[in-house]
């Protein structure tokens, strides 16, 4: 093994190995080397690097493939972005996502009400990972400013288009679970005082009402409601991926904020935006 020629497509193959036989045999042999990560992100084309992911997400352990990926440096390459966010992330951001991908995992484990199938772990996983860069943005196909995630998973890697809007949907909607579960810690009385974002079905009402306690006022049920009809059948993962915005690993990489706190300004891949 110490004498193997280790190439870009060798690299990948080591992750979709880790991932489905849990195994380090030629991982451990593996450096961090400058050359293969140069060649994976000009030899290899974007949709075989997709091809190999899937099959990482599709195994036992993909958690185990992407935390090799970033010890081999080769997250940016996988996972790259165009410039200049690319220059304002650097080359290390891939630990955050990783942070964030096993803080998905451990929610799912504690959950043990909560079963997923393939497919919903793969989403929670990779929304997950990704949670981090939601506060970016970067060109899309068309030149056109897109959330990082969808640009990563449309461009990067050459996914479906859903993926990269379920992803987005869920980021979009994990701020607003979060702020379900502080209006559960409060009394009635301030539930009541908490204003419904917009109207809700009665189809959303039953939902949440089959789901959250009987003695919440109807402000919260509403406010859950329309939160699940836009998630529709990924309300379960946005339940586990929105206290993920509480931890360290979240914290919007590629944003500078500006004076008055976080409700202030917000630079994001060379683009100023207000809240």
């Amino acid at each position: 093994m110490a004498g193997m020629k280790v190439t870009s497509l060798t690299a990948l193959r080591a992750a979709s190995w880790k991932a489905r036989a849990r195994s380090d045999l030629f991982a451990l042999h593996l450096p961090a080397d400058g050359q293969v990560r140069i060649a994976l992100g000009q030899k290899i084309s974007k949709e075989r690097i997709g091809t190999e992911l899937e099959g990482m997400f599709n195994g036992a352990s993909p958690l185990a493939a992407m935390q090799l990926i970033h010890r081999l440096r080769l997250f940016p390459v996988v996972f790259s972005v165009p410039a200049p966010l690319s220059n304002a992330l650097g080359p290390l951001y891939g630990g955050a996502c990783v942070g964030c991908m096993a803080a998905g995992d451990a929610a799912l484990e504690a959950q043990l009400s909560v079963q997923l199938d393939r497919e919903e772990r793969r989403t929670l996983q990779i929304a997950a990972m990704l949670l981090p860069l939601r506060s970016c943005e970067a060109p899309g196909a068309k030149g056109k400013l897109q959330p990082a995630p969808v640009v990563i998973l449309r461009e990067s890697i050459k996914w479906r288009a859903k993926d990269g809007d379920s992803v987005q949907m869920l980021h979009d909607t994990a701020a607003d679970l979060l702020r379900i579960v502080g209006m559960l810690d409060q009394g009635p009385q301030q539930q009541q005082q908490q204003q419904p974002a917009g109207p809700a079905t009665a189809t959303n009402n039953a939902t949440a009402s089959s789901i959250l306690p009987a003695e919440l006022s109807a402000d919260v049920r509403v406010v859950f409601g329309n939160a699940i009809r836009r998630m529709k059948q990924f309300w379960r993962i946005g339940v586990l991926l929105a206290p993920l915005l509480t931890m360290h690993c979240a914290s919007p990489l590629g944003v500078e904020r500006a004076e008055g706190g976080p409700e202030g300004r917000e630079r994001r891949g060379g683009r100023q935006r207000r809240r």
